[in-house]
């Protein structure tokens, strides 16, 4: 499954749980903080929606299973129900939800700074310019959390070092 589809899927199920929780005989019974709509294009509703998720997941859980066991629900509520429940209790759902929530709240300052009244072309090219040098630099930049191992049987083949380079300032001085 690629990525695309994955977090396709991840929005659909989100999707399907603010409609879910919209219904009349569910909303009457849940207290929790209410799920925001999904717009296409505004990434602040997947904020709204991954933030409310992160913080009511144990609620929402909750109120799935006792939808989920009651009898006297109808038949179609119980079943979407379960649905639901098997897909948000999926750990690679919640790896998602936590994944997306980092990713989006980095965007949410530039995000909401694009979108400022007085934010012109020049402002908006410099925020975008300085959001991908805070995100990329720092990844570039990082040492390999692990060193590379030459295996014994090659030592005689791989080169290890830099051959014949000399570090500044190591090398003749200049009068």
């Amino acid at each position: 499954m690629s990525s695309d589809n994955t977090l396709e899927n991840f929005f659909s199920v989100c999707n399907s749980l603010y409609k879910f929780f919209r219904k009349p005989t569910v909303a009457a019974v849940y207290t929790g903080e209410k799920l925001k709509r999904l717009l296409d294009q505004r990434w602040t509703g997947h904020l709204a929606t991954v933030t409310v998720i992160m913080k009511s997941l144990e609620h929402i859980v909750h109120l799935l299973r006792e939808i989920e066991d009651n009898q006297t629900s109808a038949a179609e509520l119980r079943i979407e129900s379960t649905g639901i429940l098997k897909a948000i209790t999926q750990p690679s759902f919640q790896f998602i939800a936590c994944m997306m929530y980092q990713i989006l709240s980095l965007l949410d300052p530039p995000n909401t700074a694009l979108q400022a009244k007085s934010t012109d072309l020049y402002t908006g090219v410099r925020l975008v310019q300085s959001a991908l040098t805070e995100t990329i630099e720092p990844l570039a930049a990082a040492p390999p959390k692990k060193r590379g191992r030459v295996m014994s049987h090659l030592r005689d083949y791989v080169v290890d070092t830099t051959v014949g380079h000399r570090p500044e300032g190591l090398g003749e001085k200049t009068v």
